[in-house]
Order: C-alpha cells, then sequence, then structure tokens
C-alpha cells in the first residue's frame, strides 16, 4: 500500500512541476497535455534540430556538394 502512495504523490509532484493543469480549479487534465510538455522539454535540453532549421543545413550541404562537383569536372574539362 505505501508503495501505491508514493506513485500516487510522485505523479502529483510531476504534475505541479510540469504545471499541466493552469486553472487551479480543474480536477482533471490531459494524458497528451502531460506528454507534449515532457516532449518540449526533451527537445529544449537536447537541443534537437527541427524543421526549417535541419531543411536549411541540407540544403547548404548539397549545394556546397554541387560547387565542389563542378569544380571537379571544370579542372577535368581543363586538362583535356
Amino acid at each position: 500500500m505505501d508503495f501505491l502512495k508514493a506513485e500516487i504523490a510522485r505523479k502529483r509532484r510531476q504534475v505541479q512541476e510540469k504545471q499541466v493543469m493552469v486553472a487551479p480549479e480543474k480536477k482533471y487534465f490531459r494524458r497528451g497535455d502531460l506528454a507534449a510538455k515532457e516532449a518540449e522539454e526533451y527537445l529544449n535540453k537536447h537541443k534537437v534540430s527541427t524543421g526549417a532549421a535541419a531543411e536549411e543545413k541540407e540544403a547548404k550541404e548539397l549545394l556546397r556538394l554541387k560547387e565542389q562537383g563542378q569544380e571537379k569536372s571544370e579542372s577535368s574539362l581543363n586538362d583535356s
């Protein structure tokens, strides 16, 4: 029984720390709200590049590779 009480207390602390229930009169919260807060904290902690930043990085890398390829092809044409 102590284990169950400890688990309930842990989950209550977790909800309070994450501030999932903004309004104090709310008795229930959606599990998805808690999961979203946890995912947001994870992304902030690990600085995972998402969206436009990752696409921009890929575009720059492709452009760099294309430029290197053109330089090699130009040098091979000049050698002939």
